[in-house]
């Protein structure tokens, strides 16, 4: 079975986990369809254009690690097919995408894209990296979501505990803010 891949963070990992599935998002870029696709990649890489594409200097102080979930590539559909099949998505949706992608150094022909969320009996498995060691590490199937009122937790053996509180922002938009402990 071939595979491709979501990436996230541990900022938002507790959360991804407490909810049981991957959602999509509302795209922060002004003028796109909400909720936007969920997306993934065929790069077990990484890609320019997910998670760090503005908080690498959190990666780089070990603040925060890259989350790799491995996905069933039957669950997603090749870009941009699934966007021109898509009402809310035109034309210069798609090409400003594919250049903005290009321009941050990804290839859209490597994007997978879906509509909805994507339940954990899905996954295939998820790993984690930090820039300090880029092995990628999985996670362990037993790892326990702690809560306190707003607040996710997960402990990750040998790599630290990562928290963070969820909030709408002024924009309305979902944002998190990292507990340190």
């Amino acid at each position: 079975m071939e595979h491709v891949y979501h990436y996230s963070d541990t900022v938002r990992l507790p959360w991804i986990l407490d909810a049981g599935e991957l959602r999509p998002t509302n795209n922060p870029m002004s003028g796109y369809p909400t909720p936007d696709f969920l997306w993934a990649t065929t790069s077990d890489k990484g890609s320019p254009t997910a998670t760090l594409a503005n908080r690498k200097e959190l990666y780089k102080a070990g603040i925060m690690l890259v989350v790799r979930f491995t996905l069933d590539t039957e669950d997603f559909s090749g870009w941009p097919a699934l966007a021109i099949d898509h009402p809310d998505w035109t034309a210069l949706h798609i090409s400003i995408l594919n250049r903005t992608g290009a321009e941050m150094g990804d290839d859209p022909r490597t994007w997978r894209c879906r509509i909805g969320a994507l339940d954990k009996s899905r996954w295939v498995a998820i790993h984690l990296r930090s820039y300090s060691n880029p092995r990628w590490f999985e996670l362990p199937a037993e790892t326990v979501v702690r809560k306190n009122k707003d607040i996710r937790e997960v402990e990750i053996p040998d790599l630290g505990n990562f928290a963070s509180q969820r909030f709408k922002n002024a924009a309305n938009q979902t944002a998190y803010l990292i507990k340190r402990r």
